[in-house]
């Protein structure tokens, strides 16, 4: 109530200044009618705490528990707070690469880079060392709670120093933080776009330092700020940086302009002095980006289509088509904000023109390549539309790892936002001067600014907020417990390793173990089904079979305990909805493969079983990628065609002397087979057109997952352009029951 009556104290006051000869709105600098709450600047953030806790309810009564429901990015940005500080300062490791994803595909010897993955450093790591004293929920909530009120009250800065009005760099602070689009990003559970305070924070410091207002000379001490919080943007979301670092160039050379070549020496080294510390904090990070996408298995850029579909359709800025939940459109501007930034641009005539045109610019922008007049529009469509300037814009460097022009919006938002705080005071003044007949005209701005931030939150709250309690399985917490820390487990049913394992990564941060598993923000391969899984033969289908190409009966238990799974999680809620049976047949199976005793927990989430030791310690196959699929001999024996190069892949406890024997022969008449291991020739077999039995000399092989290349020294040939058939595969040589002797 304290905070509601110094709120109204103060635009009584700046309703008097409004109506100075000089026309400005300032505050008082008599500091005996000046507005002096007892609570001074700490107001606005107090104002938005509280607005924030009013508007998220009923999260505040769950701060502990639950989150705000939302797209499965919450679950991973948890498991970003657990990383980060598992990495730091438990393991003393590269945060930017882990060994606990996609097990056992990639482990120590080939961790998964992150250097494109949204591991956010500036929210983890506070998020990080906050979760090892409070619950993940509690973490996430504090995280969620912060970006709203700083968001917020960093607006209120911007705002305050170009309209010097405190009620109305309020208002613009609530129509930012409030904002459509960042309602949107609670619900996509995307922290790193959601902490938008950052942006008018940078510009707020970057003016100070390089283009002060009001005759203030420039401070050096604003560009050191400017750095660091452009450094903390860049370790938050590489789309926001990349959005200031345009708007400091656009701002460079405008100052260029108005000073027609005068002191643009002086002017270039502040901006200079600005960026080098950026640099210098963000550069290792540039380079190691640049450096790291090499990587076959991860897709760094996501094509046009994509960019496609994260636009918006021109006419999706006026349509307030809200989705369930917490779920708003981003390009939604909001029919309140667009009003009132309309009559801001008249109220402020030149002062407000750059934050239009930084509106307008960023709205063209976020319309993505091509222009729509459909949000549903299919992208193959739009690719014969009108382009745009995004199409550009993509061609820089870096952006063309992009994919979200709609997240334009954020600076569409912060140019609109303040443009509407100027549009409230202007109507306030306005209806002042009517009340002032009835001496009531200290009630105009007050109440044309409550009334206007009245309307717009009943437009755009999501109340009350649709929550997301975090489980707990107990048994989670248990593997946490256990000495060992280096046994993985295997989670089913297998996915695409997309979103749907979003969930298992948050597990993760309660189990602390590598996993199948993984979710990050670059699609990678479908590990579990390239050619040389290791788990694709076995986990496709059931029952499990051995591969048909090796003379050998199942060896699943082998496979599982030589990649240490010590664990199979089976989740009930995560089989298709087509399938309903497919989760007891699972269980089924899994009960015949690993035996009654296996199952050791289960809850209404989730069965675990243990995997039993297979014993025994000879070498066992593992997969043959490169082969085309098995057929049949005529006397029943499996066998598979390859092209010129394949390969199959032995799982070695231990270093072994081995030898290999098979059928094999060539498609053509006569051949000679190469095998080696790691580009080193290892023998040479000598293949007819017809099968032949042939034994390898001994191999002495080192422990692990080795992988042995086959490769004929005939290229392949398809039996179709030779008239021998329809088959169009291109064919060198074939191998039957492959045996290992030990």
């Amino acid at each position: 109530m304290l905070i509601f009556n110094q709120f109204i104290r103060g635009m009584k006051l700046h309703s008097e200044s409004s109506n100075q000869k000089s026309g400005a709105v300032r505050e008082s600098a008599n500091p005996k009618k000046g507005f002096k709450p007892k609570i001074g600047r700490w107001w606005p953030p107090l104002g938005y705490l509280l607005l924030t806790l009013g508007l998220t309810w009923p999260l505040p009564l769950h701060l502990g528990s639950s989150i705000p429901r939302g797209i499965p990015d919450s679950w991973q940005n948890i498991w970003n707070f657990w990383w980060m500080r598992t990495a730091l300062f438990e393991r003393g490791i590269n945060p930017y690469q882990t060994d606990m994803l996609f097990f056992p595909y990639r482990d120590s010897h080939n961790p998964l880079g992150l250097y494109y993955h949204t591991l956010q450093p500036a929210i983890s790591l506070p998020g990080g060392l906050l979760s090892s004293l409070l619950s993940y929920a509690l973490t996430y909530n504090l995280i969620i709670f912060f970006g709203f009120v700083m968001t917020g009250w960093a607006m209120y800065a911007l705002a305050h120093y170009f309209m010097q009005q405190q009620l109305a760099a309020f208002a613009a602070g609530v129509f930012y933080t409030f904002s459509v689009f960042h309602w949107h990003n609670l619900a996509q559970g995307q922290t790193s776009v959601f902490w938008l305070q950052w942006l008018p924070l940078y510009l707020l410091l970057l003016h100070k330092a390089v283009a002060p207002l009001r005759g203030e000379k420039p401070n050096s001490g604003y560009l050191l700020l400017a750095a660091l919080v452009l450094t903390l943007t860049t370790y938050t979301d590489f789309y926001y940086t990349l959005y200031l670092l345009l708007y400091t160039g656009v701002l460079y050379f405008w100052l260029l302009i108005i000073e027609r070549g005068q002191g643009w020496l002086e002017t270039t080294k502040r901006f200079a002095l600005m960026l080098a510390p950026w640099l210098l904090l963000t550069g290792p990070l540039v380079l190691a980006m640049l450096f790291n996408t090499n990587d076959v298995t991860i897709r760094f850029v996501e094509g046009r289509e994509v960019e496609i579909l994260q636009s918006a359709a021109l006419p999706s800025f006026f349509n307030p088509n809200r989705g369930v939940g917490n779920g708003w459109p981003p390009y939604f501007l909001g029919y309140s904000t667009l009003l009132l930034a309309l009559l801001g641009i008249v109220k402020s005539r030149w002062k407000g023109a750059s934050w239009a045109l930084l509106a307008l610019a960023a709205l063209v922008l976020a319309l993505g390549p091509y222009l729509r007049l459909d949000q549903t529009q299919r992208p193959e469509e739009a690719l014969h539309n009108l382009p745009l300037p995004y199409l550009l814009f993509s061609k820089l460097p870096l952006v063309s790892n992009g994919r979200s022009p709609i997240r334009f919006m954020a600076m569409a938002q912060l140019g609109l936002s303040i443009l509407a705080g100027w549009g409230l005071l202007g109507l306030g003044e306005v209806v002042s001067g009517y009340l002032g007949r009835v001496k009531l005209k200290h009630f105009g701005v007050p109440g044309i600014v409550g009334l206007g931030l009245v309307l717009f939150l009943l437009e755009v709250n999501v109340w009350p907020v649709a929550l997301q309690p975090l489980p707990s399985p107990a048994f989670f917490s248990q593997m946490a417990q256990e000495p060992d820390k280096n046994f993985g487990l295997l989670e089913l049913p297998l996915n695409g390793h997309y979103t749907e394992d979003a969930r298992r990564m948050y597990f993760q941060a309660l189990h602390h173990h590598p996993t199948s598993s993984g979710y990050i923000s670059r699609r990678t391969e479908d590990y579990d089904k390239l050619a040389g899984s290791p788990f694709r033969q076995f986990f496709e289908r059931f029952p499990i079979p051995a591969d048909p190409l090796f003379d050998s009966g199942p060896v699943v238990l082998r496979l599982l305990n030589f990649y240490n799974i010590r664990y199979v999680i089976n989740y009930h809620d995560e089989y298709p909805t087509d399938d309903p049976e497919g989760f007891i047949r699972t269980e089924e199976h899994l009960a015949k493969l690993l035996g009654p005793a296996a199952q050791i927990y289960s809850d209404e989430l989730l069965t675990a079983y243990r995997v039993p030791q297979a014993g025994g310690a000879e070498p066992f196959p593992i997969a043959a990628p490169g082969f085309f699929p098995a057929q049949k001999l005529e006397d029943g024996r499996n066998y598979r065609w390859a092209g010129q190069e394949a390969n199959l892949t032995l799982g070695l406890a231990a270093p072994s002397k081995i030898q290999l024997r098979f059928t094999a022969w060539s498609f053509a008449p006569k051949d000679t087979l190469d095998l080696r291991l790691n580009g080193r020739l290892l023998a040479q077999l000598h293949l007819t057109g017809a099968p032949t039995e042939l034994l390898t000399p001994v191999l002495d092989l080192p422990a692990g997952a080795i992988t042995l290349n086959l490769r004929s020294a005939e290229p392949a040939h398809s039996p179709k352009e030779l008239g021998q058939g329809n088959d169009e595969r291109r064919l060198a040589f074939a191998l039957s029951s492959v045996k290992i002797l030990y």
